[in-house]
Parts: structure tokens; sequence; C-alpha cells
């Protein structure tokens, strides 16, 4: 039998906020992706837009099994208020 593939709603995000949504306001992190718990985390505490995206360094190589690694993970807000909030409120490297 198999399982059901449902996402949970804690992760299910409104179509103008997620995946390279990219607002005014961004934190360009130290680490090279997004942990899923953060996500609802995130959205709870945000008012308005946010997003995430990733930046690549500019020795990223797409054929290595590492590219992961050369990357920085970018949040982006629509409101400044909520970039600092989120900064102040969340540890990015768990």
């Amino acid at each position: 039998m198999v399982a059901s593939l449902k996402v949970s709603d804690d992760f299910q995000l409104p179509d103008d906020c997620g995946y390279n949504k990219i607002f005014r306001h961004n934190w360009i992190t130290p680490v090279y992706g997004l942990s899923m718990g953060h996500i609802p985390v995130i959205h709870n505490i945000c008012r308005a837009k946010w997003g995430w995206h990733f930046k690549p360094h500019k020795d990223m190589n797409y054929h290595s099994d590492q590219w992961y690694e050369k990357q920085n993970m970018v949040l982006s807000f629509e409101s400044q208020i909520d970039l600092i909030i989120v900064k102040l409120s969340i540890d990015i490297h768990k």
C-alpha cells in the first residue's frame, strides 16, 4: 500500500511567497540551503510577502556532485520589518 504524499498544510505557501520570489529587502545568508522547518516559522512571522532564492558563487560548477555547496541562500522580504524580525528570531544554521 502506498502512503499519501500530501504535503502538510504547514508547508503550503501562497502563490506570491516562496521559492524564487524576490523582493526589495534581502538577507544573503552564509548557508547553501533553507531548512524545511524554517518555512512555517518564517511564514508565521512575516506580515508581508517573502521568499528565497540562491546566489551562486563565481566558482560554481554544476557538474560537481557538491555543486549546491557553492551558493548562498538569500531570504527576500517585501517588508524591512519582517527581515529584521526573522533575522532576530531564527538560527539559520539549524
